[in-house]
C-alpha cells in the first residue's frame, strides 16, 4: 500500500459553487441563510434554504442532457446535475489528470435524500402510464447509485465504483473506500457525496424523520451546534467531491497550496449512541494515522445542532482528548447540513484549512451559548493552525460513525502498513507526524 494524496476538492454549498468562493465567505463568518437573504420561511419554500446556489444552472451545458450507450436519457434531477457540475470542476482542478491516468479512474459516491426528486418523478411517470418517459434508472431502490452511474457513463470511467448509504457519514465513508482502493491498487478515485431534498417526497421524508430539523418559522440562529439554544439543524443542498491520487500533487485553494495526505479513515456503528464506541473509533483512526493527541491541530466536529447528538459527540471528544481538546471547527453553521454530503464537505474544508493555515470560525450568530469544554473550543474567529493534522468526525442520528485524518506534508516514504478493522475495510498507517 502506498500513500494517498487529496489533490483537489470541488465543493458547493449555499455560499456558492466553488471552494475558492466559499472559503473566504466562511472565514468572514457569513451565514448564507441570513446574510445572503435566504432565511427560513414559515411557508417552507424549500429552495430559499439554499442561499446563493443557482439551482437552474448546476450543470455545464454539455452535461445538462446526457444519454448513455443505449440512447436512454440519464437522470437530470438537481443532485445529478450537481454531481456532474462538481465532477467537471474536479477534473478541471486536476488539469485533466483524472481522465488521462494510466490506471482506470473510479468513483465512490453517497446520497440519502438527494435523488428523491428523481424517484418521485419516475414514480409519477409510471403511475401516469407514460412508460416511454420512464428513466433507465427507474427502480426506487436505484436512486442511491444513480449519481455514480451518471458520472461513470458520462466520463467513461472504468475504475472501481460504488455507492455508500450511511446517512450523514456517507460522504466521508465514500472517501474512505476510495482511500483504501487508491492505496491498494493505485487507482485514481473521485469520491464524496451530493445531497439535498427539493421535492415534496423528499421534504416529507425530512420533516417526518424524528424532529431533528429546525422547525419552520424558527430563527436560523437556533441552529447552534453544542449550544443550549439549539433546537435542530437547517437542511441544505450541497456536495463535495475530492480527487485521490498516489501522486503528491499540491492541493490548491484561494491562492494557497499544500501537499495533503489522507492518513486514515475509520467507520463504525453504534445503535445506542455509545460514548465508549465513538471514543474507540476516534482513538482507532488516530492510531491508524500513527499520530498522538497533541498532533491534531483542529477537529472538524459533527455539530448536528441536535442536543442529544451533540452531547454524544461532545462526551466522546472529552473522553479522548481530556482537558487538551483541539480547536473545534463547525463551518456548516453557515450553510446547513446537506445529509450525506455533510461529511464530504467537511473533508474538503479541512483540506482548505491545512492549505491556508487558517481554522474556519463558526458563522456569525450561530455561536453556542454553552460553557462546557467542547462549546468553549468552538472557533469564533479565523485562527492560525498550529499543527499539521486535521481530524474530521461525523455521526448520524441513527448511529453511524466516521472519522478521518488529513495531514499536510511533503511526500513520505512507504513503510509496512498496520491493519485495522475500518468497518470491514483494510487500512494503512503512514509516516506523517506533527510537531510535538
Amino acid at each position: 500500500m502506498v500513500p494517498v494524496y487529496l489533490t483537489a476538492a470541488a465543493v458547493l454549498t449555499a455560499h456558492g459553487g466553488s471552494i475558492d468562493v466559499i472559503w473566504p465567505l466562511i472565514l468572514e463568518r457569513t451565514a448564507a441563510f441570513t446574510d445572503l437573504g435566504a432565511g427560513i420561511s414559515a411557508a417552507m419554500p424549500p429552495r430559499s434554504w439554499f442561499g446563493g446556489v443557482d439551482l437552474n444552472h448546476l450543470a455545464t451545458p454539455e452535461a445538462a442532457i446526457i444519454t448513455d450507450s443505449t440512447g436512454a436519457v440519464t437522470p437530470t434531477d438537481v443532485t445529478a446535475r450537481l454531481a456532474l457540475r462538481l465532477t467537471d470542476d474536479i477534473i478541471t482542478a486536476t488539469d485533466q489528470r483524472l481522465l488521462q491516468a494510466t490506471v482506470p479512474t473510479g468513483i465512490f459516491l453517497s446520497s440519502v435524500f438527494g435523488s428523491l426528486e428523481f424517484a418521485q418523478r419516475e414514480l409519477a411517470h409510471q403511475t401516469e402510464a407514460v412508460a416511454s418517459e420512464a428513466n433507465l434508472y427507474q427502480s426506487f431502490a436505484c436512486f442511491y447509485g444513480a449519481n455514480t452511474s451518471v458520472i461513470s457513463n458520462h466520463y467513461h470511467l472504468r475504475g472501481p465504483s460504488g455507492s455508500v448509504v450511511s446517512e450523514s457519514c456517507g460522504g466521508m465513508d465514500a472517501i474512505g473506500l476510495g482511500w483504501v482502493e487508491t492505496a491498494s491498487t493505485g487507482s485514481v478515485m473521485i469520491c464524496g457525496a451530493c445531497d439535498g431534498s427539493l421535492s415534496p417526497l423528499g421534504l416529507a421524508s425530512v420533516f417526518t424523520g424524528g424532529g431533528s430539523v429546525l422547525p419552520p418559522g424558527s430563527e436560523p440562529e437556533q441552529f447552534a451546534p453544542y449550544g443550549r439554544q439549539t433546537i435542530g439543524f437547517i437542511p441544505a443542498l450541497g456536495g463535495a467531491l475530492v480527487a485521490l491520487e498516489t501522486r503528491p500533487e499540491p492541493f490548491r485553494v484561494a491562492g494557497h497550496e499544500a501537499v495533503i495526505q489522507v492518513m486514515a479513515q475509520e467507520s463504525g456503528y453504534s445503535s445506542g449512541h455509545s460514548v465508549a464506541e465513538l471514543s474507540y473509533l476516534i482513538r482507532r483512526v488516530l492510531r491508524q494515522a500513527d499520530i498522538g493527541l497533541a498532533d491534531i491541530g483542529v477537529c472538524f466536529g459533527n455539530g448536528a445542532g441536535v442536543r442529544a447528538i451533540d452531547s454524544w459527540e461532545a462526551q466522546a471528544l472529552v473522553d479522548v482528548f481530556g482537558p487538551k481538546l483541539p480547536p473545534l471547527a463547525v463551518p456548516k453553521t453557515g450553510f446547513g447540513r446537506a445529509y450525506a454530503a455533510t461529511s464530504a464537505i467537511d473533508v474538503g474544508l479541512a483540506a482548505a484549512c491545512l492549505a491556508t493555515g487558517l481554522i474556519p470560525p463558526v458563522a456569525r450568530g450561530h455561536e453556542p451559548d454553552d460553557t462546557g469544554p467542547v462549546a468553549a473550543q468552538v472557533v469564533r474567529e479565523p485562527t492560525a493552525l498550529r499543527r499539521d493534522q486535521a481530524l474530521v468526525v461525523n455521526v448520524s442520528e441513527n448511529g453511524f460513525m466516521s472519522a478521518l485524518v488529513l495531514g499536510r506534508s511533503q511526500p513520505t516514504a512507504n513503510r509496512k502498513p498496520s491493519r485495522g478493522t475500518n468497518g470491514g475495510k483494510t487500512s494503512s498507517a503512514t509516516t506523517l507526524r506533527g510537531d510535538a
